[in-house]
């Protein structure tokens, strides 16, 4: 019963990690508009370090791979918004890369975890989850830091 209830928890807060990421990662970046959804991506996170940790406790050791991943994700979600949040000195590539770095490790994680169940990821070697978010998400990082780099000015919006 403790499982199940962790794990309904989990799976919530992974969708909602997911898709606040996302949308974080998408809008303009603007407080409000990008500052909320990486609120609710982090709150999320949080909520899913908490229940892998509590999972992770009733089926030790079989899961400690993904107690590694989230805490990847965590200690990446935190530089992230220690680095905004505290305004270091050039902090956006640090927060860029923290929010990048957590987001990939909470997606290798799910597909390291439910990727052999998943519809045509089935089919893939079981290496390939523990690669292909990388493989996707470091070339976005990468093009994000180059975009957002210091000194480069980014053009004006066209008028309407």
């Amino acid at each position: 019963m403790t499982f199940q209830l962790l794990l309904a928890c989990h799976v919530l807060a992974g969708i909602t990690a997911t898709l606040a990421g996302a949308a974080a990662m998408l809008v303009r970046k603007r407080r409000g508009r990008h500052t909320w959804p990486g609120t609710v991506y982090l709150a999320a996170l949080l909520v899913i370090v908490v229940t892998a940790s509590g999972m992770g406790a009733l089926h030790w050791p079989r899961v400690n791979h993904l107690l590694i991943l989230a805490g990847i994700a965590l200690a990446g979600a935190t530089l992230g918004y220690a680095a905004r949040r505290v305004a270091w000195r050039g902090w956006l590539p640090y927060h860029i890369t923290g929010m990048g770095i957590s987001y990939i490790a909470m997606l290798t994680a799910f597909y390291v975890d439910s990727g052999p169940n998943l519809p045509l990821w089935r089919l893939l070697p079981p290496i390939a989850f523990w690669f292909l978010p990388a493989a996707v998400g470091l070339p976005i990082l990468v093009h994000a830091l180059i975009r957002h780099r210091p000194g480069r000015r980014t053009p004006a919006p066209p008028r309407s």
